[in-house]
């Protein structure tokens, strides 16, 4: 019961503060850790090397080509790095 009636004054005394602690900048997430988390991949699914399915969805001349990736990241490919299956 106390504790309710200390969550009670502490909102009287600071309306709408936030109660979640801030953000501790040695608790961060590892950027290589975000990105095959937002990507829904693994280093073992997705990784430097790897030949992927595309669709190419824009080609920019004689310079570039513009790709959507399976899992739903865009490419961008230097039209000199493709390879002449046709």
């Amino acid at each position: 019961m106390k504790t309710v009636i200390d969550f009670v004054i502490e909102e009287f005394r600071n309306p709408f503060k936030d109660p979640r602690d801030f953000r501790n900048m040695n608790k961060l997430i590892k950027n290589e850790d975000l990105f095959y988390l937002l990507i829904d991949e693994t280093e073992r699914t997705f990784r430097e090397g790897m030949i992927v399915t595309a669709t190419v969805t824009k080609v920019i001349g004689d310079i570039k080509v513009i790709c959507r990736l399976e899992n739903g990241l865009i490419g961008v490919v230097q039209k000199g790095k493709l390879m002449d299956l046709g």
